[in-house]
């Protein structure tokens, strides 16, 4: 399980690998968000400022619901397992992860923004 650096917001993938990431949800007072309910996209970009169509690639949880794990949604953990197609042709690049939720209250927010860096693969 990959798990984001705290300090520096990063995570290391190889290209092409299977990878779940745990990603740890609070509220602005440090208690955890309460995600029952609410909808989650997890959207790859090689810069910010790239449209959501030019993102590398985009997970959500209501059109990939296998790709997440929710079992724990309402202590704040989301779960979300990348796939040897969401990175097979992304060797060598930093990407910028962006993780929306969307509650029941209907106001999107993205609480967490980190890098992926996507190592090529050494066996290819």
């Amino acid at each position: 399980m990959l798990i984001i650096d705290p300090q520096t917001y990063e995570t290391i993938i190889d290209a092409g690998d299977q990878e779940k990431i745990l990603f740890t949800l609070t509220n602005s007072d440090g208690t955890p968000f309460n995600g029952t309910g609410a909808t989650f996209e997890l959207t790859a970009k090689h810069s910010l400022d790239d449209a959501i169509a030019a993102a590398a690639f985009r997970i959500t949880s209501s059109g990939q619901p296998t790709q997440f794990d929710l079992t724990n949604v309402a202590t704040g953990i989301v779960i979300i397992e990348l796939l040897p197609a969401n990175t097979s042709g992304l060797g060598g690049k930093r990407l910028i992860l962006g993780l929306r939720v969307t509650g029941g209250d209907a106001k999107p927010h993205t609480p967490r923004v980190a890098s992926l860096i996507v190592r090529k693969n050494p066996t290819t």
